[in-house]
């Protein structure tokens, strides 16, 4: 593994890479490196959000899964700022 991979119960900060609700589920890069952190829809919900807006910033509780790191629970959601995007797509803050 890498000593980039974060461990289960930290708190992440990063960017939505893609959220699909009809799959239930998306990716955030997180900003420190390592692997994706998948999102899954009940963890958006919980957080009072139907989805999550690709480029978003977020910051999360992270959990181990089967195939690696989950958000547990979501602790921020800032979304990007549109009106400086006109075509409706934000570039992921990095």
């Amino acid at each position: 593994m890498s000593e980039n991979v974060k461990e289960a119960g930290q708190v992440i900060a990063g960017h939505v890479k893609w959220y699909d609700a009809v799959k239930g589920y998306g990716f955030v890069v997180p900003e420190s490196g390592g692997g994706d952190v998948m999102v899954h829809a009940s963890c958006v919900r919980a957080f009072g959000k139907m989805a999550l807006v690709e480029g978003a910033r977020v910051k999360l509780v992270s959990g181990a899964g089967a195939r690696g790191l989950h958000a547990q629970e979501l602790l921020e959601v800032e979304e990007p700022d549109l009106a400086e995007h006109p075509d409706g797509f934000a570039e992921p803050t990095r």
